[in-house]
């Protein structure tokens, strides 16, 4: 039935386990696994356990080190020429499934929120995905450290090449962006009362 109403296209199916004696899976063209990605390249450590291999402490270290974890997944894909793209759970927000917050009453694996609101993740899709859409957006990591002369990082997403920032009209320095980056950081920026502001370019043009 996979094939039977259209035979010039390829066939694909998105599961959480398969094996080499499943029945299912051999049917289709391209097999997609989910939450498997981080383990594919270590699997002969792990092949001593039962069932789904994976490796034991990844879901504790994406817990415990959300900030730094996550990116490895983007890098992933732009590393690894057989990864053709990524699906997301979900574009909005949705009430019911309270994950990643037990006693919440909504799921907030969206890039969207209920209110219509993008997230942070909304516009690193924009940056990765629509080099041809001009773009900048903050990202608002700074809270909680701001104070005179306190290290406040500033970070931006951006489809551009490079970007400087500004305090107060006064440029405080321009970055040129790394391959497979989709954000500038200014990780070493001292808070100081004024405006803030970021430049970006592209192919030279403002």
């Amino acid at each position: 039935m996979s094939h039977k109403e259209d035979v010039t296209r390829l066939v694909s199916t998105f599961l959480n386990v398969a094996q080499p004696n499943m029945t299912f899976p051999i049917v289709f063209d391209v097999l997609s696994i989910n939450y498997r990605g981080e383990g594919v390249r270590i699997g002969p450590n792990y092949s001593g356990l039962p069932r789904s291999h994976i490796p034991p402490l990844l879901s504790l270290l994406r817990r415990t080190y959300q900030r730094y974890l996550w990116w490895q997944l983007r890098d992933a894909r732009d590393t690894h020429p057989f990864v053709a793209g990524e699906f997301v759970w979900t574009r909005w927000d949705y009430i019911g499934e309270p994950t990643p917050y037990d006693n919440a009453r909504s799921s907030y694996s969206g890039i969207i929120d209920l209110a219509g609101f993008e997230k942070n993740r909304f516009y690193l899709y924009q940056a990765r995905w629509r080099p041809d859409l001009p773009m900048s957006r903050s990202l608002h990591i700074g809270i909680g450290r701001i104070g005179l002369g306190l290290t406040t990082p500033v970070h931006v997403f951006s489809s551009g090449d490079e970007a400087k920032l500004f305090l107060s009209g006064q440029s405080q320095s321009r970055l040129k962006r790394d391959a497979m980056i989709y954000r500038f950081r200014w990780n070493d920026n001292k808070y100081q009362p004024g405006e803030l502001y970021v430049a970006a370019y592209k192919d030279g043009k403002f």
